[in-house]
C-alpha cells in the first residue's frame, strides 16, 4: 500500500465497516484521510463502501480487509498487516448481540458478544497502540446502555459496560500521553445490527447512522465520553442519578408494553 500523501487524518482503520455506522463513517472522513482501512465480515459490502468512495475520490486509498474479528486468527493477520503503516485514527466500531432471554439465546452467540464486543477490541488495541502515531486518536463505539439492567439484552449491555469503563479507564492512565481517547455511548440505530440483534424497532429511538457518522467524526479530537442524541444524554442522566430499581422499573414497563 502507498500511503505517502499527507492529509488531516492520516491512515484511518474502522471496525464494522461493511455496513452502517461504520461504513457511514468511512464515506464521511474520505475527504480528510490519507488512507481507509476497512475491516468487516462481508467482502461485497467492504468493496461497495470502498467504490462509493472511490467514486467520489478516484485517487483515495482504500483498503478492504475481510475478517471475522470473534477469530484470533483473523485479529492477528489484521495487526500484522496494519502495524507497519502508523495507522493515527483507529475506530473500534464492531459490535453484536443477540436480543433474547438469557437461556433462549445458544450459548455460542453469547461467547461471540463479548469476543467482539470486548476481547477484539482489547486484543486490537494493546498490539497496534505501541506502534501507531505517537499523536493517535482511538474512537470506541460503545452504547448507552452501558451499566444499564436490561432483561433480553443481559450479555450485550454487560459488555459495553465493560467497554466503557476500560476505554474511560485506558484514557486515565494515557492523560499524560499525545494519544486521544474518545468514548461514543450511542443508542439503536436504523442499521442491520438492529435487525440482526431482534431488537423491537418502537423500543428505542433509532438514530441515522449517516448523522450519527458525522457527530462521532467530529468528536474525534475530543477525549471524554460522549452521548450523540438528547435520547441518549437522557438515558445516561436516568442511570446516573435515579435509583437502580427505578431505571429497572420504567426498562420493565417499556419491555412489558412493546414485548408480547
Amino acid at each position: 500500500m502507498n500511503v505517502e500523501n499527507k492529509n488531516v487524518y492520516g491512515v484511518v482503520a474502522i471496525t464494522g465497516a461493511s455496513s452502517g455506522l461504520g461504513a457511514a463513517i468511512a464515506r464521511q472522513i474520505a475527504p480528510q484521510a490519507k488512507a481507509i482501512i476497512l475491516l468487516g465480515r462481508h467482502k461485497d459490502r467492504l468493496m461497495k463502501t470502498k467504490a462509493d468512495i472511490n467514486a467520489i475520490f478516484p485517487k483515495m486509498i482504500v483498503h478492504p480487509i475481510v475478517s471475522d474479528l470473534t477469530e484470533p486468527s483473523h485479529r492477528r493477520r489484521i495487526i500484522q498487516d496494519l502495524s507497519p503503516l502508523k495507522v493515527d485514527t483507529l475506530i473500534l466500531n464492531a459490535g453484536s448481540g443477540v436480543f433474547k432471554p438469557f437461556m433462549n439465546a445458544k450459548f455460542m452467540d453469547h461467547l461471540k458478544t463479548v469476543e467482539l464486543n470486548v476481547t477484539a477490541n482489547l486484543d486490537l488495541t494493546y498490539h497496534l497502540l505501541p506502534v501507531m502515531d505517537p499523536k493517535a486518536r482511538i474512537q470506541v463505539i460503545s452504547s448507552h446502555s452501558s451499566d444499564l439492567r436490561i432483561p433480553n439484552f443481559a450479555v450485550y449491555a454487560s459488555a459495553k459496560t465493560f467497554l466503557t469503563l476500560w476505554a474511560q479507564t485506558l484514557a486515565i492512565e494515557l492523560k499524560h500521553t499525545p494519544l486521544k481517547i474518545s468514548i461514543i455511548c450511542a443508542g439503536a440505530m436504523e442499521t442491520e445490527f438492529s435487525k440482526r440483534a431482534g431488537i423491537p424497532k418502537m423500543l428505542s429511538a433509532l438514530a441515522n447512522p449517516d448523522e450519527a457518522a458525522k457527530k462521532c467524526i467530529a468528536l474525534l479530537d475530543r477525549p471524554g465520553t460522549h452521548y450523540l442524541s438528547f435520547y441518549d444524554r437522557l438515558i445516561a442522566a436516568a442511570n446516573r442519578f435515579l435509583p437502580k430499581f427505578i431505571t429497572d422499573l420504567m426498562i420493565a414497563k417499556v419491555q412489558g408494553r412493546y414485548l408480547k
